[in-house]
């Protein structure tokens, strides 16, 4: 091009046009990668599918499938335990559970050792005289008894009340354990149980907490075997 002469593009009025152009490609191509929204299109639906967000909160609904692992959602059990939960919303069933499992373990151990005293906030007043009575017709023996605590082979819960009044809630849990317990007499010779076998113990244990108290944790309220 020779000195002097002028661009097609150097010319304003030229550029807008090819600016506008642009900008109307731009636009075309926008919408159909985004589309469109109208008026009175619905906005997007962020629920929680197979949640009835009228009916039932989220944190509900979460602690109602924590329930369908362990028991019949239609029970007087279930209902029970969502009452729990409707009073105090920290409860966790699997919480729960996994304490009661930890609790079971050192007071089993506790009481074949004989020596309640680092179980004492687990026990009921009823459940704590029970085992001392039952702790107090061995203690004329000259012998020395041990435990070792395996761990849980099974927990299954087998029921729940709860009142609404009072609001005390129980929850009796089944356990089958396994764990070694013997008796040594003065020489350390083993003379009732094995030292070295595992035994399964079965045991129905309920556990009661009063909902309306600061205090969280659970005590034994009863046991049977």
């Amino acid at each position: 091009m020779r000195a002097g002469s002028r661009s097609i593009m150097g010319n304003p009025i030229i550029q807008i046009i090819f600016l506008a152009g642009v900008a109307l490609v731009l636009i075309v191509k926008l919408r159909s990668l985004l589309g469109t929204r109208e008026g009175f299109e619905q906005p997007p639906d962020f629920s929680v599918p197979g949640v009835d967000q009228s009916s039932t909160s989220f944190a509900e609904q979460r602690f109602q499938d924590e329930i369908a692992k362990h028991v019949d959602p239609e029970s007087a059990t279930s209902q029970a335990l969502l009452n729990m939960n409707r009073t105090d919303s920290s409860f966790s069933l699997d919480e729960f559970l996994a304490g009661a499992e930890t609790a079971y373990g050192m007071i089993l151990v506790a009481f074949a050792e004989g020596n309640l005293d680092d179980v004492t906030g687990f026990l009921s007043d009823d459940v704590r005289a029970s085992f001392e009575d039952a702790l107090s017709e061995r203690s004329h023996e000259d012998r020395v008894y041990s435990a070792k605590f395996i761990g849980v082979e099974s927990r299954k819960i087998k029921d729940a009340v709860f009142d609404d009044t009072l609001k005390d809630g129980e929850i009796t849990v089944e356990f089958v354990g396994e764990l070694v317990s013997f008796a040594s007499d003065a020489d350390g010779q083993v003379v009732e149980g094995d030292d070295k076998a595992v035994r399964k113990q079965r045991d129905i244990w309920t556990f009661a907490r009063n909902f309306e108290l600061v205090d969280p944790n659970w005590t034994l309220e009863a046991t049977t075997s």
